[in-house]
C-alpha cells in the first residue's frame, strides 16, 4: 500500500505467493514513473496505454482511490475504457491531470461514481448526461483549466449536497462572466481566473475564500458585487485575495467606495498577496475592505521581491 506503483508491481518476483499480491491493492497512483526509463524507444502514449491495460485487466477487487497523472504526454490517449472499469468499482477518490493542447471530452460513465467523495480534473471538456442525479456523497471538487458550461457548473455543484471543499481553476474564454454557487455544506472556496460576479446563492457555512483575480477581473466595490459577495457570507472567517501582479486600469471616472453599504462583522483574518503599492487604486479597494471589517484580528500582506529588496536596504 505504501510503495509506488511500480515497486508494488515488482514484488510479483519475489515469490510465487507474493506474484499476484499487488493485484489487489486498492489505491493506484499512476504517472510518468511507470513507463518512463534512461533508453525510451517508445513514444509514450504507447507505452502508457499497454501498461494501463496491463495494471487494470490484472487487478482484483475494489479500487477505492485512483490518480492519474499524464499531464506530460503531448496528448491524450484514449481513457474512456479505464473509467468504465473504474464506474464498476468503489472509487471514492478519483484524480484525472490530463494533456494541455487538445481538450479530452470525458465520457459520461464518469457520472456514475456514486460513492465519489473526492474528484479533481485537470484540462478536459465535461458534458454531463442530461438524467445526472448529482454525486450524494462528494464532500471535495477540483477542476482546473476545464471547459464546462456556466448553467452546468452551477447544476454540479448544486447537485452534490455535501461539498465542502470547492476550488475553480478557470482560464480564459472556458467560463462566462457568471458563477452561480448552492452550496449548504461548502466551508471552503478557492477561486483562480478571470471573473466578473461569483453569486454565493445559499452558503450559510463558507469560512474562508480565497480568490485570485487574473488581469481583467472586475475587483470595484461596485462591478465586482462587493456589497452581495460578503451579503452571502454569514460565517465567513478567512479572506485571501491574491493580485497576481496584474494592474487593473480604471476607467476615468471610477471611484473605490471608502466602505462597503454595512459591515462584515464575521471576517478576522485578512490575507492580501502580492499587492502592487503604487498602484493607488488596488489599495483603496483594500483599505475600503479593511474600513468594513470592524472585527478584524489579524492582516497579513505580501508585497513582490522588489518591495522586500527596497526595505531591506531601508
Amino acid at each position: 500500500m505504501r510503495l509506488p506503483c511500480k515497486e508494488a508491481v515488482r514484488t510479483s518476483i519475489l515469490s510465487k505467493k507474493w506474484r499476484y499480491h499487488w493485484c489487489r491493492i486498492t489505491e493506484l497512483n499512476l504517472d510518468s514513473r511507470l513507463w518512463e526509463t534512461k533508453m525510451d524507444k517508445l513514444y509514450p502514449t504507447v507505452k502508457f496505454t499497454k501498461i494501463i491495460y496491463q495494471i487494470l485487466s490484472l487487478h482484483e477487487g475494489p479500487i477505492t482511490k485512483f490518480s492519474l497523472d499524464i499531464a506530460a504526454l503531448k496528448s491524450c490517449p484514449n481513457i474512456d475504457n479505464f473509467i468504465h472499469f473504474l464506474s464498476r468499482n468503489d472509487i471514492q477518490q478519483l484524480v484525472l491531470e490530463l494533456p494541455w493542447g487538445k481538450m479530452y471530452n470525458l465520457p459520461f460513465s464518469l457520472f456514475t461514481f456514486s460513492l465519489l467523495s473526492h474528484l479533481t480534473i485537470h484540462n478536459c471538456v465535461i458534458h454531463s448526461p442530461s438524467d445526472f442525479q448529482g454525486f450524494d456523497k462528494l464532500i471535495s471538487l477540483k477542476l482546473c483549466d476545464v471547459t464546462i458550461p456556466p448553467e452546468l457548473l452551477g447544476s454540479l455543484i448544486s447537485q452534490c449536497p455535501l461539498l465542502d471543499n470547492l476550488e475553480l481553476e478557470i482560464s480564459e474564454d472556458s467560463l462566462s462572466d457568471v458563477i452561480e454557487i448552492n452550496a449548504p455544506k461548502l466551508r471552503s472556496f478557492d477561486f483562480t481566473g478571470n471573473i466578473t460576479f461569483i453569486c454565493l446563492m445559499n452558503v450559510p457555512l463558507l469560512a474562508e475564500v480565497s480568490l485570485s483575480l487574473y488581469q481583467g477581473s472586475s475587483m470595484e466595490a461596485d462591478n465586482f458585487f462587493f456589497a452581495m459577495f460578503f451579503e452571502s457570507c454569514t460565517a465567513l472567517e478567512r479572506l485571501f485575495l491574491h493580485f497576481n501582479g496584474s494592474e487593473i486600469e480604471p476607467e476615468d471616472d471610477d471611484e473605490v467606495a471608502m466602505r462597503l453599504p454595512f459591515d462584515v462583522n464575521c471576517v478576522k483574518y485578512l490575507y492580501l498577496r502580492f499587492l502592487i503599492l503604487e498602484e493607488s487604486y488596488d489599495l483603496s479597494h483594500v483599505l475600503c475592505c479593511i474600513r468594513s471589517f470592524p472585527y478584524l484580528e489579524y492582516l497579513e500582506i505580501q508585497l513582490p521581491v522588489k518591495y522586500v529588496m527596497m526595505f531591506l536596504r531601508l
